[in-house]
């Protein structure tokens, strides 16, 4: 891959983190006023866009570049689990 394609590349991958951490921080706000269903649906799309998106990196980059996105979104998972169990346990 030519270095300008790399670059490219990896900054598509930073959007990305950018724009799933966005939606999980506007789900953490407005989990109050959505009804439980929606809530639960929201669980569900941000946990199987943050999949998603850790196999479009894997396929993109080798082990050793994709490391700190990867462990990027082992963050959001954790954060979206928690504020789920948060909300369903009304801590």
């Amino acid at each position: 891959m030519a270095t300008n394609d790399i670059l490219r590349t990896k900054t598509d991958v930073k959007d990305k983190l950018i724009r799933l951490w966005q939606r999980i921080n506007q789900w953490r706000r407005d989990i109050v006023v959505y009804p439980s269903g929606q809530v639960m649906n929201e669980y569900f799309n941000l946990v199987e866009q943050i999949m998603f998106t850790g196999n479009q990196i894997r396929t993109r980059f080798n082990e050793e570049w994709i490391k700190q996105d990867l462990e990027e979104l082992g963050e959001m998972q954790q954060s979206v689990n928690q504020i789920y169990t948060n909300y369903i346990t009304g801590g």
